[in-house]
């Protein structure tokens, strides 16, 4: 059996993300509220949420939401769910709606990994746009592929570290351009 793979530093990595976020607020409030996640889920929420699930979450957002159980507007208009989220409740009903109709609406379902594999682990109030786990896929650092649906052309993230990683950059290139 494989070692399994080191996780990233989630509890610097937050607070490196908070301070950012905090900063990057001062450009617009409306367009990037200053926002923090969620208290850390417990290991019984956890466990809920993968009960209700019917699967494992993907390994480095199950490390994530030890930390950090969800996080409100977080890119984009887009909120990480929490784990009383996840499986459950409104905003898993409006993740899975873009889900299906995107689903549904694309004329090519091979361009699609199947809808089974994937699982939402954002939600927009605006967009109709998540951010999903590819369960299907192979365990890159300890993480599954993280795809942007509708996405049109973004390429698939390795992993969630590399999703959480695109995310910090896109906020330090708003600040750069800010001073610029």
């Amino acid at each position: 059996m494989p070692a399994e793979a080191e996780m990233p530093p989630w509890p610097d990595l937050i607070a490196e993300m908070g301070e950012l976020r905090e900063q990057v607020s001062h450009i617009d409030e409306d367009m990037f509220p200053f926002t923090v996640p969620h208290l850390a889920a417990t290991p019984d929420q956890i466990a809920a949420a993968e009960q209700r699930l019917g699967h494992p979450l993907d390994p480095q957002h199950r490390s994530f939401l030890s930390y950090g159980n969800g996080w409100p507007d977080f890119y984009l208009g887009s909120s990480l769910l929490s784990t009383e989220d996840l499986g459950q409740g409104p905003n898993w009903a409006k993740a899975n709606q873009v889900l299906d109709a995107l689903y549904e609406g694309v004329d090519d379902p091979d361009v699609l990994p199947p809808r089974a594999d994937i699982y939402p682990f954002t939600v927009s109030e605006d967009t109709a746009s998540v951010f999903v786990f590819w369960r299907g896929s192979e365990l890159d650092e300890g993480g599954h592929t993280v795809l942007w649906l509708p996405w049109a052309d973004t390429d698939p993230m390795p992993n969630f570290f590399e999703f959480y990683r695109m995310v910090y950059q896109e906020y330090e290139s708003e600040l750069e351009a800010d001073d610029s």
